[in-house]
Parts: C-alpha cells; structure tokens; sequence
C-alpha cells in the first residue's frame, strides 16, 4: 500500500501543538475577546470548507473550481499531516472543549439524538465518505466536461 513520507507521529504531534500555539498568538494580538475569535475562526473555517465544497459539487469546471481544487487538495493534505482537521484543533483550544468537532458537532448531535453512537471511528468514517463524495464528483466532472 502506498505511504506518504511524513515525519513520524510524534514530530507530527510537535507540530500541531506549535501551530495552534502561535496561531492563537497571532489572532489573540489581533482580537481580544475570545468568545470573537472563536467565532470569527468558525465562520472563517466554514465558509472555506463550505464555499469550495458547494463550488466542486455545482459550478462548472472553470478558474472557480481549479481554485476550489486546489483548496480541498491543501486541506486534504493538511488533514492527513495533522491527523485531522488543525481548524477543528485550533476552535477546540480556544472553546477549552475537547468533545468540539466544529460543524459536525450539529450533525453527530443529531445522529446521537436518534440513538448512534459517536466513536472517533464513526466519526472518521463519515470524513472518509465526504472525501470520497468529492473525488468522485471531480473525476465525473473531468470526465463528462473536458
């Protein structure tokens, strides 16, 4: 099977601790009301995933969606170089909630709600799907509109 050459878990680890670190440096120097800057990060987070996502799945192959590509293609690698989603990291430490899984919390809520059970499997399993919903829809479009 194929494996990416990444550094090992541990430096990984390192990693992310010193991103999120410094990048709630940088937006703390910027806005000073945490409750701001969580939300701020949310919606900022949101609308990038949200905004290409919409624009893969419904907007023809033009410059739009080879931007919107090459943004899902940077946090598709992100997310396999962080071990999940650094946004997600990042909303976590400012909320001081380990159980937060930023827009996904709503729909695990939901799901909870009727009686499934949320594991961290469960949980990378519907990423996994949503990953393989987008690269399906990227290869019918290259195949039916090139």
């Amino acid at each position: 099977m194929f494996k990416m050459p990444l550094p090992d878990l541990e430096t990984r680890k390192i990693h992310t601790k010193y991103t999120i670190e410094k990048f709630n440096i940088l937006i703390e120097n910027l806005i000073k009301d945490k409750l701001l800057r969580c939300g701020l990060l949310y919606f900022f987070h949101l609308f990038i995933v949200g905004s290409t996502f919409l624009i893969i799945l419904f907007s023809p192959i033009n410059i739009f969606f080879y931007i919107s590509l090459i943004i899902w293609l940077i946090i598709m690698l992100m997310h396999i170089y962080f071990g999940g989603c650094i946004f997600i990291r990042i909303e976590r430490e400012l909320l001081d909630d380990k159980s937060w899984k930023g827009i996904w919390t709503h729909l695990f809520d939901i799901l909870e709600y009727f009686g499934y059970e949320i594991t961290s499997e469960f949980s990378n399993n519907i990423f996994i799907c949503m990953a393989i919903i987008i690269c399906f829809t990227i290869f019918l479009k290259f195949i039916y509109f090139l």
